[in-house]
């Protein structure tokens, strides 16, 4: 499994670009908020334990919130990746 992280410069204006999971765990749907909307669409992807990708959507440029249906996915540990940030989560039945 390949996984990039975008390299920021923190400069004094610059913008923390942040994700927030919730709730986690989960077991229906996943919720993510983004502190700071991207002025251009975005990719999400998850990934199960394995390092296989099992969701792949694309985010709409200003999307604050987006929530994922995740009732099929199987119990367990999912790695998350959307707007340059790599996060987690847990399936749980």
């Amino acid at each position: 499994m390949f996984l990039y992280f975008r390299a920021l410069s923190v400069g004094e204006n610059s913008l923390q670009n942040n994700i927030i999971i919730y709730p986690n765990p989960a077991n229906d749907f996943l919720n993510i908020r983004f502190d700071n909307p991207q002025n251009q669409n975005e990719q999400i992807i998850i990934y199960d334990i394995y390092g296989k990708a099992i969701f792949k959507s694309i985010i709409p440029s200003g999307t604050g919130n987006f929530t994922i249906d995740i009732r099929t996915f199987s119990q367990g540990i999912y790695l998350i990746h959307a707007n340059g940030i790599n996060s987690r989560f847990i399936k749980v039945n």
